[in-house]
């Protein structure tokens, strides 16, 4: 395979993975749905396309290029923090029963 071809497969590879990061992200609430424009959370979603994503790290290793893995260890790892930071979140509806009962 001539070098133009790989690099174009590891941009796509690149691509497709992020599109599971943009969601999981969504997912979190950390980004506006882009159809609606709203922010909304859902972590079981989340934490899908995250296993998702661990599920191909898991399934391609040894079979991508160097800029592959890091793209995907790289987003791996900013999921699972920023899913971590989440998950110590209080849930919006405690914090109204909370403001409530003050």
């Amino acid at each position: 395979m001539d070098s133009n071809q790989e690099q174009k497969k590891e941009i796509q590879f690149i691509g497709f993975v992020s599109i599971f990061g943009n969601s999981a992200m969504q997912a979190m609430g950390k980004v506006a749905n882009p159809f609606n424009g709203k922010i909304e959370k859902n972590m079981e979603a989340a934490k899908a396309s995250i296993d998702l994503l661990e599920l191909l790290e898991e399934k391609t290793k040894g079979n991508l290029t160097q800029n592959e893995q890091k793209a995907l260890e790289s987003l791996l790892t900013n999921l699972r923090l920023n899913y971590a930071d989440e998950m110590k979140k209080p849930e919006k509806n405690e914090e109204k029963k909370e403001q409530d009962r003050k």
